[in-house]
């Protein structure tokens, strides 16, 4: 009999609760540099270049935290509760400077999601690196919008580093997912051709040609089974996280995602600096927080 006692569905949680949060208490001062808005794409991207990384635009102002000298800057001085979503950007900058500064990989994905990737925990099967991943949010809280909020999810991914090196196999890698680990290209992309100690990507519109060493192959089940079989493939699951050592799926994912992100942000600190000065304070516990739903 379901939950309703008539046979009908289980009950679910309401979409607007997460539950993998954390509290984030600011100082409550943002100390910024307000610049004139870029007039459209190609002067937004030439300023974003000049300071470091991206600005947040708002009107008729653009704004970055820390001092930039830059023509037709000024200092600006911002409340916490005054800007919420100057606030946010702010805090999330800062954020990303913090864990690049500790010298894991970070980048801003899809929704302004930052990836923090090498955290502590990696382990190497049959050559395939199980990498420790967590993609991180910062958010109001939809109650009263005056509560800020850390959300995180816990991962992995398979990184091979040695088959683009490899003149025999390297052939195989034509079309697969690269992500850069050193070097200055394309951040990802999908390779098009290989030449001994170079290789072109695609990322987007654009091709690159970089070298080989600069990257890794970002696999995924098919190209395991591929490249190192079946038996690989089960043990990456298992180190993974998404079956259990017997093989069977484990009934204990969910309880071991929690402890990921734990250990992942135990090893980014509690606490971290934001770029014009301040302090952004971790609370010690996972919290239950509600988000806008959406429409």
């Amino acid at each position: 009999m379901g939950m309703d006692g008539g046979g009908g569905h289980a009950l679910k949680a309401p979409s607007g609760v997460v539950l993998n949060a954390v509290e984030l208490h600011c100082t409550g001062k943002h100390q910024v540099t307000r610049l004139s808005a870029p007039t459209d794409r190609a002067a937004r991207a030439v300023l974003e270049s000049r300071v470091g990384s991206s600005v947040f635009v708002q009107g008729a102002y653009a704004y970055k935290g820390g001092t930039h000298d830059l023509p037709d800057s000024e200092r600006w001085e911002v409340a916490c509760d005054s800007n919420r979503p100057l606030h946010l950007f702010d805090v999330r900058d800062a954020l990303a400077a913090h864990v690049s500064s500790l010298g894991y990989r970070s980048w801003f994905g899809f929704g302004g999601i930052l990836h923090v990737a090498g955290l502590p925990g990696a382990q190497t099967v049959d050559g395939v690196l199980v990498d420790r991943r967590l993609r991180l949010r910062i958010v109001d809280d939809g109650v009263d919008g005056a509560v800020t909020s850390l959300v995180g999810r816990a991962d992995t991914r398979w990184l091979v580093s040695d088959l683009l090196q490899d003149p025999i196999r390297a052939s195989r890698c034509l079309g697969e997912s690269v992500e850069r680990l050193t070097g200055d290209g394309p951040r990802r992309g999908r390779v098009l051709s290989v030449d001994g100690p170079t290789f072109a990507v695609a990322a987007g519109p654009n091709v690159s040609v970089v070298p080989t060493s600069d990257y890794v192959i970002a696999a995924n089940s098919r190209f395991v089974v591929q490249e190192f079989g079946p038996s690989t493939l089960r043990r990456l699951q298992v180190a993974s996280g998404s079956l259990s050592t017997s093989g069977q799926r484990n009934r204990y994912a969910v309880k071991d995602r929690y402890s990921a992100l734990a250990r992942g942000l135990n090893a980014i600190g509690g606490e971290f600096e934001l770029l014009g000065g301040g302090t952004v304070v971790m609370s010690d516990e996972l919290a239950m927080i509600r988000l806008q739903d959406a429409p």
